[in-house]
């Protein structure tokens, strides 16, 4: 009973790690998600603190302009056959072949955000 026990303790363990974290392609597409969605605070907390200017000016854009709003719904559409670099501490997610269209992220307190170099 007790090495069943430990067995179920540490299978239980392991779930709990693997699903703390999200992928990077899992973090780029909850942040594309919420800024389709208008929701700044779900942006937010997919983001380091550099992109939430830019979470504010997107949502914006997307809600005043038509062809803003279809360019970020198509890349959100596009996130499915994405491919995901992870070097270290940072990631791209590469939207579709042109290496312009990617979103980088950042390995923040064990999470990935979306994140913007200077």
């Amino acid at each position: 009973m007790k090495k069943l026990f430990a067995l179920l303790v540490a299978a239980a363990g392991m779930f709990l790690l693997t699903g703390c974290s999200d992928s990077p392609k899992d973090v780029a597409g909850k942040w594309i998600s919420a800024i389709v969605e208008g929701d700044a605070e779900t942006a937010n907390k997919y983001s380091t603190d550099n992109v939430k200017l830019i979470n504010a000016i997107l949502i914006n854009t997307a809600k005043k302009n038509d062809k803003e709003s279809q360019e970020i719904k198509d890349a959100q559409a596009k996130l499915k056959n994405a491919k995901e670099e992870i070097n270290g501490d940072t990631a791209k997610v590469i939207i579709d072949d042109d290496k312009n269209n990617t979103i980088t992220l950042k390995k923040v307190d064990g999470d990935w955000k979306v994140n913007v170099e200077k």
